[in-house]
């Protein structure tokens, strides 16, 4: 099942993301979640999958590009949208998110309001 309607991306980060899956033979889409880490509490996750699992959603960005994301933090990516970020000579995939509502002070990890993750 797809659900097109849950994220969003930038031009910046599908262009990105469309030349990193046409240079992986193992992956037809990115894999985005979170983990509990840093001093805000969650991470961002960012992998290369190659099909949608029976507990993940299909997010349709493109014709060529597919997010996968796991049932359970749906509701943590209702409404982000994925950009693409160059600071200096690198680049990255962030997730401008309106769920989060603080960052620690080096914007690695952040928190989120009501997370019922732990519940499901």
């Amino acid at each position: 099942m797809s659900y097109s309607n849950i994220l969003k991306c930038t031009p910046r980060a599908l262009k990105y993301v469309r030349e990193k899956l046409s240079k992986r033979t193992l992956g037809d889409g990115l894999r985005l979640g979170i983990k509990k880490s840093g001093c805000s509490g969650w991470l961002y996750t960012f992998n290369y999958g190659k099909k949608v699992d029976e507990n993940e959603i299909a997010c349709i960005l493109s014709e060529d590009v597919t997010v996968f994301i796991q049932k359970k933090f749906s509701s943590v990516f209702q409404g982000a949208c994925l950009d693409y970020m160059k600071s200096g000579l690198n680049g990255y995939l962030t997730c401008i998110n309106p769920n989060v509502i603080g960052q620690c002070g080096c914007g690695e990890s952040f928190s989120l309001n009501s997370l019922e993750i732990d519940k499901q």
